[in-house]
């Protein structure tokens, strides 16, 4: 990837495209997203082929080079490298952060998820750029993994020093109780997509963040 690598202390709001399509539907809530002020977007087609993801993400790039957000590829590292995407998201069971460094350079954003605070430590001292810690309550998204709890996504938010988003189940009513235990990022998906206002509340996220 061409540049520096994009700084993403300042990023609050993160959106994952998960389940929505292809190409035009994809572009079509991307733009909403993008119109609320979203920092950092991920894409996470997993039914996708390969040849269908890319000609999504090659789009979704062209879209988001033309704004201040970040644009993630979740787990398709060649993918990410290929079309000059800012960075890349990895799951425990998915590539390791070492390989991934070795396929996309320094210059890159890799992102992991964690599930409890060693996973969280293993995943700062390996040099990830920022990690996801969940799920902080029941998610539709990952229905198949336990819940962490705000007592773990308080631990790990308050001993790990690179930025920690969290994730899960994550809505504006809940918003205020994470806030209180000191979480200042999030990662959304349904909660927004599903909204009949896509632009207004991904705006209400983001302010009230």
């Amino acid at each position: 990837m061409e540049g520096l690598k994009r700084d993403i202390s300042a990023a609050k709001l993160y959106i994952l495209i998960n389940n929505i399509g292809i190409n035009e539907k994809v572009l079509k809530f991307a733009s909403f997203f993008l119109d609320g002020g979203v920092d950092i977007l991920q894409l996470r087609e997993k039914k996708l082929s390969n040849k269908d993801f890319i000609s999504v993400a090659e789009d979704l790039q062209r879209l988001v080079a033309d704004t201040n957000a970040i644009l993630i590829i979740n787990d398709r590292v060649e993918i990410a490298r290929d079309i000059g995407a800012d960075g890349v998201h990895i799951g425990q069971d998915d590539m390791s952060i070492n390989k991934a460094r070795e396929i996309l350079g320094d210059k890159s954003i890799i992102g992991v998820s964690t599930h409890n605070i060693s996973q969280a430590v293993n995943a700062e001292c390996c040099g990830a750029d920022y990690i996801a810690i969940g799920p902080a309550y029941h998610t539709a998204t990952k229905d198949y993994e336990p819940v962490a709890g705000l007592d773990v996504v308080s631990e790990v938010v308050n001993k790990i020093k690179i930025p920690v988003f969290a994730i899960g189940g994550i809505n504006l009513t809940n918003l205020e109780e994470l806030k209180s235990i000191g979480v200042n990022r999030i990662a959304v998906s349904a909660a927004i997509a599903k909204s009949k206002n896509i632009v207004k509340v991904t705006k209400e996220f983001k302010e009230r963040l």
